[in-house]
């Protein structure tokens, strides 16, 4: 960037070669500095701010300017004395002290008559307070806040308790620690101040000017959830006070999933399916309808169910005090046996059925029928039980007889075969 202003003649070549010579570069960010949401006249503030010039001319000091001021016994002149004013020496830092021991006087001639101590006033003292407190903070510790009238000072409180109890006149305080629970908590809100209002958000707004804000009256309750509270002390004839709590976060510990034996799929004959869950005490409701079960919904599970037919079992556990568990879900079929292949061969008066076994099948069906046609609906006889190799006779010579075969299992008649057609001999 530096480079480019160079080329355009934007920047003087001195100071932008001095620039390009620099080992650091970018700029701070004052993360104490809070953004509340709802204001847009910060928001458009960040947003200038990001959006500006890496290097601005208009931020470059002029040459020789100081940028770091420094007063009293650190200001450059004073430095020079400490080691020749014995009360500067006293009230110097030890770390000074050690690096700037007492070095033997090499004066030639008669020796100087020992100063005096220099003594400074009470008055004046508070005076240099002040006045070092209105440079550094550019703030008049002198000046009333509300007439801007000046103020004398009557005493000065040295006691840290005292200070202490001071600073925190209206400053509210919370019984909880912000951070992660695993159970329901309590906030209390107090204020050392008779008299004071409090109020509080929980949406992390400005608790002195939120629309959202409520006047605090008892114990608020932190349920499951993350909730960002802040605090505002108030009283008539006193400055307000804020706190920003932080962030409370209550994740219940999670019911586990309840387990199905045996599990979901295909079976040949009836199941009695078990449901389980690990979480002791915790109680399970189920569906076999293939809604979801909730906490108040669903058959509440007592004993096993039966399960003969396709159906899909779904099931929750909770507990008081954690987080429900997720819908579990099961689903069970009972599928026919497939459709079996066979082979037929003619006899004088008869005619042999073989097919290879079909999984799963328990028995076998056979339909024929004089003609070309047959079905499990319409048919001239049926062999049930049957097993391959099976001879059907008697039958008349010379006409064609129509053959099918059907496996069977536990859970019914399965599909029928392909058509045979065969003239007997």
């Amino acid at each position: 960037m530096v480079a480019f202003f160079l080329e355009r003649k934007l920047l003087n070549e001195r100071l932008g070669r001095s620039m390009l010579e620099w080992t650091h570069s970018g700029f701070s960010v004052d993360a104490s500095i809070h953004l509340p949401a709802g204001s847009s006249k910060t928001r458009e503030a960040l947003a200038q701010y990001i959006v500006r010039p890496p290097v601005s001319l208009q931020h470059l000091p002029d040459s020789r300017r100081r940028l770091i001021r420094t007063y009293g016994l650190y200001s450059s002149r004073a430095r020079g004395t400490w080691s020749r004013q014995p009360h500067l020496v006293r009230l110097a830092p030890e770390g000074w002290k050690r690096d700037h021991p007492p070095q033997p006087s090499l004066r030639i001639g008669p020796p100087e008559e020992p100063k005096p101590e220099l003594s400074v006033s009470a008055k004046q003292s508070r005076a240099a307070w002040a006045r070092l407190i209105k440079k550094i903070y550019e703030a008049g510790s002198l000046c009333c806040p509300r007439c801007n009238k000046p103020m004398k000072i009557i005493a000065v409180i040295t006691d840290p308790a005292q200070v202490l109890k001071i600073l925190r006149h209206l400053t509210p305080a919370v019984s909880l620690s912000a951070g992660t629970y695993s159970a329901v908590q309590s906030l209390a809100i107090t204020c050392a101040t008779a008299g004071a209002t409090l109020y509080y958000t929980t949406d992390g707004t400005d608790p002195a000017t939120s629309g959202t804000r409520q006047e605090y009256t008892s114990a608020i309750t932190l349920n499951e959830g993350t909730v960002h509270i802040r605090v505002s002390a108030e009283k008539a004839g006193m400055v307000a006070s804020s706190l920003d709590a932080g962030f409370y976060t209550v994740q219940f510990d999670t019911v586990s999933t309840p387990q199905f034996s045996p599990v979901g799929g295909g079976y040949v004959g009836a199941q009695t399916v078990t449901i389980s869950c690990g979480t002791t005490g915790a109680e399970t409701r189920y569906t076999t309808n293939g809604t979801d079960p909730t906490t108040t919904s669903g058959t509440v599970y007592t004993v096993p169910i039966s399960v003969s037919t396709a159906t899909t079992v779904k099931a929750i556990s909770h507990k008081s005090g954690m987080t429900t568990s997720t819908v579990a879900s099961a689903a069970y079929s009972f599928p026919l046996p497939g459709a079996p292949t066979i082979a037929t061969t003619a006899g004088t008066g008869k005619v042999t059925i073989t097919w290879p076994a079909v999984s799963g099948a328990a028995s076998y069906n056979v339909y024929y029928r004089l003609g070309t046609t047959v079905s499990t609906a319409t048919y001239d006889r049926k062999i049930t039980g049957a097993v391959s190799g099976i001879v059907i006779s008697p039958l008349t010579s010379t006409k064609t007889y129509a053959f099918i075969v059907t496996a069977v299992n536990v859970n019914g008649e399965g599909a029928a075969s392909a058509t045979r057609k065969v003239r007997v001999k």
